[in-house]
């Protein structure tokens, strides 16, 4: 894979300066939307940043292969990126003793390109389609009322208009041991320009094809809404967009022993993207066992109220899926192979 380096030097090309008199209209090549507000903008010839004149927002006029370059404001500075990820090392289950207090003195700053398709979809679906229906249910005894599940096929039509995105890791992250960050894409976006770079993080040259991004895009974007099995479909791509967004990361790097750690911190939100530490050696595997065996017991005790009780069938189940899912939390968190290891939920 490609290693890190710097971007390519066109993407930090400083912004001509603007002509002291407005162009003429004739000069005008032609009009683009916003990204933040989707406000009109006009691109005159040598103009590489373009005013918003509605919400103000500066736009970077992408060159001849059509990628936009933004970045995500950085708000978390090294000296808390150590105590971030202090705080982790001292507060998280399972981490040996040793390693709670660890010196951190290495953090590094590095910028990883994350590529985003964006595109506003129009059309229509109709068909078919199954949902769950609850029927409240009236028994032989006039005290015997319960509620009963029910699957029906009923029929849709639904229009659509929405802007739908996709994203695609622009390097390795697993090679940094990080998760992809979790932002949505509609976050504050800054141009990618000369200087608005911190000149001691490194800049990860993306890999990847923007034209495979789109095709990728393009088929997600015109997947039917509905979720239908077969449903009669009709999607319509009216606008797309490839950008490169380059996300801060910070690279807390520490030892314990001879053995070599790494946290990773957003360094735009302040939390802990990725985390690893050696677990602490007094494993407390048959207390693990008795709190797994007591959930499962639980969750059994649940389904048979749900099977014996009418009336209680809902509330069981739900209890009986909450506990399933606590016994799993419960043997994901433990640590396992002497390490202990932290991913941001819901981030890849």
């Amino acid at each position: 894979g490609a290693g890190p380096g710097p971007p390519p030097a066109a993407q930090f090309e400083a912004a001509a300066t603007p002509p002291a008199q407005t162009p003429p209209a004739e000069q005008v090549l032609h009009s683009l939307s916003c990204p933040q507000c989707a406000g009109p903008l006009s691109v005159r010839a040598g103009r590489r940043i373009l005013l918003c004149g509605h919400c103000g927002v500066r736009v970077l006029n992408s060159g001849e292969d059509g990628v936009s370059y933004w970045l995500f404001p950085q708000t978390v500075d090294r000296i808390r990126a150590l105590s971030i990820a202090g705080r982790w090392l001292s507060d998280y289950p399972g981490v040996a003793p040793g390693a709670r207090d660890a010196p951190l003195r290495e953090a590094r700053l590095v910028h990883v390109p994350i590529w985003e398709h964006k595109a506003l979809v129009a059309g229509w679906e109709f068909g078919t389609k199954l949902r769950t229906r609850t029927y409240l249910v009236q028994g032989d005894e006039k005290w015997d009322e319960h509620l009963e599940l029910a699957v029906e096929e009923e029929s849709f039509q639904e229009p659509h208009l929405q802007e739908r995105r996709y994203f695609q890791q622009g390097c390795d992250l697993a090679s940094l041991e990080a998760t992809r960050p979790r932002f949505s894409g509609r976050e504050l976006l800054l141009p990618l320009l000369a200087g608005e770079v911190d000149p001691s993080s490194t800049v990860y040259e993306p890999q990847g094809d923007p034209e495979a991004v789109a095709a990728k895009g393009r088929t997600i974007a015109s997947t039917p809404f509905s979720g239908a099995a077969e449903p009669h479909t009709r999607m319509l791509v009216l606008r797309e967009s490839v950008s490169l967004l380059y996300y801060p990361l910070w690279l807390v790097d520490y030892r314990v022993g001879d053995s070599a750690y790494r946290v990773v911190v957003d360094a735009r939100t302040g939390t802990v993207n990725s985390a690893e530490a050696p677990a602490a050696r007094r494993r407390r595997g048959p207390v693990l066992a008795a709190k797994i065996a007591a959930l499962l017991v639980v969750a059994a005790l649940a389904a048979w109220l749900a099977l014996a009780w009418p009336s209680g069938r809902m509330p069981s189940i739900l209890l009986a899926v909450i506990v399933c899912v606590a016994a799993f939390l419960l043997v994901s968190r433990s640590p396992s192979g002497g390490k202990v290891e932290y991913h941001e939920p819901f981030s890849s």
